[in-house]
């Protein structure tokens, strides 16, 4: 079993950081009881149009904003 908070879509997208929101132990490690290493979480924005290539143009303002722990990110 495993479980991950990070959805396959999100993975390797661009996104701009919103704001630092909460520090806990990441899902993946929760779901096997280790709760002894903490992580930042991140609240991100990402449009819509990086993550759905046919994602329709007229909607290209659209974003979506999700809350990833600091493990999935990386700096460009």
């Amino acid at each position: 079993m495993f479980y991950t908070r990070s959805q396959m879509y999100l993975r390797e997208a661009e996104a701009i950081v919103v704001k630092l929101v909460y520090e806990s132990p990441p899902a993946e490690d929760e779901a096997w009881d280790n709760t002894d290493s903490p992580e930042w979480f991140y609240s991100l924005l990402f449009k819509q149009t990086d993550l759905w290539p046919d994602y329709p143009k007229k909607f290209e303002a659209d974003t979506l904003e999700t809350e990833l722990s600091e493990r999935w990110l990386e700096a460009l």
